[in-house]
């Protein structure tokens, strides 16, 4: 992975820099996402490993605190996400990826009503907002039974990024709960493409939501990615 690459390189320059820690650990964490590593564990242990390091090295900075919120999520320490998002906050209360943080840990551990202000927060204050804020905006509508939203705002998403693999993941969900069984086999069909040895089961031991509203618990949400055609 190229990020993973740039981020040595630019420790190996500065090893008292913080943020090539957090693109590391983030990275790592991707890892364990798609099992794109031979072992997952050690990815985790990785990640761990690098998320410290960017605290020890500086805590003042948003970014490095945004992949400490990321590993709590993959932790499922929701409440700990929360707290460093809200820490997020508090560095940069006018910074779109700090609302984007409280968003994605707030989405995570099910409170997504609460999510959607942030998130949509993190829009108004970007004037070139990532795929990822996109694609989080979706999935929380989608969670509240907002799914025509969501959809629209899946393809915005993959307007700006047509590779991004949760994505495709997600609009392939949202269209089997709608019931439009031709578009979700499309986006699988696009899942395979991008990561061709995606592996449902193994997906599946990786999803980290909590208290799911929208889905009866988050395996019904495996189960409509099984029924787009999503390889186990």
């Amino acid at each position: 992975m190229k990020a993973k690459e740039f981020a040595k390189e630019a420790i190996a320059l500065d090893p008292n820099y913080a943020f090539p820690y957090a693109t590391l650990a983030n990275s790592h964490m991707l890892d364990v996402w798609f099992k794109f590593s031979e072992s997952s564990k050690e990815s985790m242990r990785l990640a761990v490993e690098a998320a410290q390091k960017t605290i020890v090295l500086d805590d003042s900075d948003p970014k490095v605190n945004h992949a400490l919120t990321n590993l709590y999520i993959m932790q499922r320490q929701y409440e700990k996400a929360i707290a460093s998002a809200e820490h997020q906050l508090e560095l940069s209360p006018s910074g779109a990826k700090a609302y984007q943080s409280m968003g994605l840990a707030l989405s995570f551990a099910g409170r997504d009503s609460e999510a959607i202000p942030f998130i949509e927060q993190a829009i108004r204050l970007d004037p070139y907002p990532p795929s990822i804020t996109y694609r989080l905006l979706a999935g929380s509508y989608r969670e509240v039974g907002r799914d025509e939203e969501a959809i629209t705002t899946y393809k915005k998403a993959l307007q700006l990024n047509p590779d991004d693999i949760f994505t495709h993941l997600s609009l392939a969900a949202t269209y089997i709960k709608l019931g439009r069984e031709k578009d979700a086999q499309a986006e699988a069909k696009e899942v395979i493409r991008i990561h061709p040895e995606f592996s449902l089961d193994h997906f599946a031991k990786s999803v980290h939501v909590k208290n799911n509203q929208s889905f009866s618990d988050e395996y019904e949400y495996i189960e409509w990615l099984r029924k787009a055609g999503l390889p186990e």
